[in-house]
């Protein structure tokens, strides 16, 4: 319920929270980037740049810097204390769905229309390599870049086990300990999946589409 006193001019595309908790970011197609207060849901600031519809944001694990991908067809890093743009880059050819930091804070993964997912180097902003996954659909490729930046899940775990779970998704995300799946989708539903069991659990609420869905850092909630 309290996502619903959160204030985007636009459709809320994507929400996520800091390493620690304290924090969690939201982005929309109105081009912002708000970082919010957890325990207020007091916005602490905005950030603007992107010059087109921003589809997805994530803290860095240190929680120092936030990522953003955008329509614009840039991926841009934010510092968090300054609230100011740190790096901008350019190569995306198509929309960009989607960007991480790797787990050590070293690498980014970022995806765009066509499911073409490339690797950069951080410091230098340098494109390590790309690919091109096939599951699922070309406008619904972030569980492909939450899947490639575990180090522990590999891409055969996505086509054997996700399969048709990622159907008609928006966001699949995995839980901080690698065994549940979460998904957004289309049809305004949420879906717990839990990879050992097979037990999945539907959550209903939303009365459209949702767009991302994220567990917390310590994996309790969605």
């Amino acid at each position: 319920d309290e996502l619903n006193d959160l204030e985007h001019d636009n459709c809320i595309r994507s929400a996520s929270y800091s390493p620690d908790g304290t924090q969690f970011v939201t982005v929309s197609f109105d081009n912002t980037i708000h970082i919010w207060d957890v325990s207020t849901c007091v916005e602490l600031k905005i950030l603007k740049g992107h010059t087109h519809m921003v589809t997805h944001a994530a803290f860095s694990p240190d929680g120092r810097r936030v990522i953003s991908a955008s329509f614009d067809k840039t991926v841009r890093i934010w510092d968090v204390a300054l609230y100011r743009e740190l790096k901008i880059i350019k190569s995306h050819k198509e929309i960009v769905t989607s960007a991480e930091f790797s787990p050590d804070g070293k690498n980014i993964v970022s995806v765009s229309a066509g499911n073409i997912v490339r690797f950069w180097d951080v410091s230098t902003c340098r494109e390590l390599g790309e690919t091109i996954i096939r599951v699922g659909n070309d406008y619904s490729s972030k569980h492909d870049l939450e899947l490639l930046k575990s180090n522990n899940i590999a891409q055969d775990w996505v086509k054997n086990h996700v399969g048709n779970f990622t159907q008609n998704s928006n966001h699949v995300g995995l839980s901080p300990d690698g065994t549940c799946v979460v998904r957004a989708s289309w049809d305004g539903t949420i879906v717990l999946w839990n990879s050992e069991t097979e037990k999945k659990i539907m959550l209903e609420g939303h009365k459209g589409s949702v767009n991302s869905a994220f567990f917390s850092p310590d994996g309790t909630r969605v």
